[in-house]
């Protein structure tokens, strides 16, 4: 029983590790085509779509670049070499949230350019990033490194041990299974981090994002055209994306915190533990599809194609209804000519 177990870890580490690497390149190759395929497009015109997606595609290898230690040492352990258990969990939690923070400002930044022109979108953009969120990220991570309290970490990986009866040598913790996954304990530290964090960033890019979406309900019925706008359609797994991420944190997150730290409280008043897996759910969900969406590198060849197909066509029917025109009002086919 123990040697079968040892063989399951060592299988299911092998897989882990293979898919980490093939999610790593896809994301990777689509970045690439789309800075290169749609050179022209970045530098003659700016797309605010375009530059979110590559944004996005950014910060998941961003993120997949934090399971880099299974890279160095497949199954053993999935720790970072030469860092401490503090360390590791301070590079997890800090990477995870910043790119969620990415995903909502991203979202919020898309919003600004469907509500206002391209010059004030792109000024208030400028702004929003430049003397709000990057000093705030900076803040908040340096605030997570100078704590010298106590550290209020723990692996996943310690509390899926082997059974001292199960292992195949004597001896309980013998098989690590190498998720090393960080848990919080809720003390008063983390609680006050994580309310910063809501206060400074998720709800004021959050009400970004609904007053732009009430403004541009209320003006609905209004055709508002910009000259200098990018014309991409709004793309379904990109929009799916980062709307969930900002149902995770503006309700998922904050109820199962709250139902967690009310559980404890009437056990035994002791901090309670919290795995953050949410946050990666959404983090895997968005480094699979977005790649293969339409304004993703790995489609965008084709997507190009239909467009200028498109173009075509419409360019086509123009100058057959200019010709036809020539025509006369009745359509026989016959040219107008002088009478005269």
């Amino acid at each position: 029983m123990g040697r079968s177990l040892e063989s399951l870890v060592k299988a299911t580490s092998i897989v882990r590790l293979v898919l980490i690497c093939g999610v790593f390149l896809v994301n990777l190759i689509s970045l690439i085509r789309l800075i290169f395929t749609s050179r022209k497009n970045f530098i003659s015109s700016f797309c605010i779509h375009r530059t979110t997606t590559a944004a996005i595609l950014c910060s998941n290898l961003v993120y997949l670049c934090t399971w880099l230690p299974y890279l160095f040492s497949s199954y053993r352990d999935g720790q970072w070499p030469f860092l401490r258990q503090k360390e590791h969990c301070i590079i997890q939690y800090a990477i995870t949230g910043q790119v969620m923070t990415i995903l909502l400002a991203a979202l919020s930044v898309r919003k600004l350019y469907d509500c206002f022109s391209p010059k004030k979108a792109r000024l208030m953009t400028f702004s929003l990033i430049i003397a709000w969120l990057i000093p705030q990220a900076v803040y908040l991570n340096v605030i997570d490194i100078v704590n010298n309290e106590k550290s209020t970490h723990q692996f996943l990986d310690r509390l899926l041990f082997t059974p001292p009866g199960m292992a195949h040598h004597s001896g309980p913790n013998h098989n690590n299974i190498g998720f090393m996954l960080c848990i919080q304990r809720l003390a008063s530290p983390i609680i006050a981090q994580l309310s910063w964090h809501y206060v400074v960033l998720v709800i004021p890019l959050t009400t970004i994002v609904f007053l732009c979406s009430i403004a541009g309900a209320l003006r609905a019925s209004r055709v508002i055209i910009h000259v200098d706008s990018c014309d991409c359609s709004n793309d379904f797994a990109i929009s799916l994306t980062l709307y969930f991420n900002l149902m995770w944190l503006l309700i998922l997150r904050p109820l199962i915190i709250l139902q967690t730290l009310m559980m404890s409280t009437e056990a035994d008043g002791s901090p309670p533990t919290y795995l953050d897996f949410g946050t990666h759910l959404v983090l895997i969900f968005a480094s699979l599809s977005i790649p293969f969406s339409n304004s993703g590198g790995l489609r965008l060849e084709s997507f190009n194609n239909q467009e200028t197909l498109s173009n075509t066509n419409s360019c086509c029917n123009q100058s057959n209804e200019s010709s036809i025109s020539e025509f006369d009002p009745y359509k026989t086919g016959k040219r107008v000519t002088d009478q005269y």
